[in-house]
């Protein structure tokens, strides 16, 4: 199950977790590799939150002593890619829809083996991944900001709920996000980012 689609793994550490997980067999608990999903995962491996082609290449070669190391779901990145065995789904209830499984299971402090072996690197949280709390925590935000794909304006009200001062315009091709958007910033414009932009002429 892919909850969060833009990760990176590279195919060797695909191929190895995706063989493991066969022979790895417990009808109790999820797999999922380990990444930057979860912090308390690292086992003492840094790998920055912005790392380079270099970096993440690097840390595919990682091997901790352990193959697989128990943990407990604390958080929906947890699941940002997992093998679900369907004895596990089954027990699910039959209303639960998909995309709130990591919420079930983080309330029914569900059992985890992580695989640790290789790297998965997550860009995105698995839920409003928009709202980009690593990029507010990284710049001291003021003035006037321009966001080019502004999507449903959560970086924008993100920054606007920390209480910074800050006149935010964001474009963006999908007028339904852009509906969203235009409650949390002073402008938000359609437009396609390959064309001229509209207030450009």
């Amino acid at each position: 199950m892919i909850f969060d689609p833009e990760f990176w793994y590279s195919d060797s550490c695909w191929n190895q977790w995706v063989a493991n997980c066969r022979l790895h067999r417990d009808h109790d608990a999820l797999a999922v590799p380990l990444g930057n999903q979860n912090a308390s995962w690292r086992i003492g491996l840094n790998v920055p939150l912005y790392a380079t082609l270099r970096q993440l290449e690097k840390a595919s070669a990682f091997e901790a002593p352990d193959l697989w190391r128990p943990a407990v779901a604390e958080h929906i990145n947890d699941f940002a890619v997992c093998v679900a065995p369907v004895s596990l789904l089954r027990r699910s209830p039959e209303s639960l829809l998909l995309k709130h499984l990591p919420e079930f299971w983080i309330h029914a402090r569900q059992k985890i083996h992580v695989f640790c072996k290789g790297w998965l690197h997550a860009f995105n949280a698995v839920r409003d991944s928009g709202r980009r709390e690593d990029l507010t925590a990284m710049c001291g935000w003021e003035g006037n900001v321009l966001e080019l794909g502004c999507d449903r304006g959560l970086m924008a009200e993100n920054i606007r709920n920390s209480g910074l001062n800050v006149s935010w315009v964001g474009l963006d091709i999908n007028l339904s996000a852009l509906q969203v958007a235009r409650n949390h910033m002073k402008m938000a414009i359609q437009a396609d980012l390959t064309q001229r932009l509209p207030f450009l002429s």
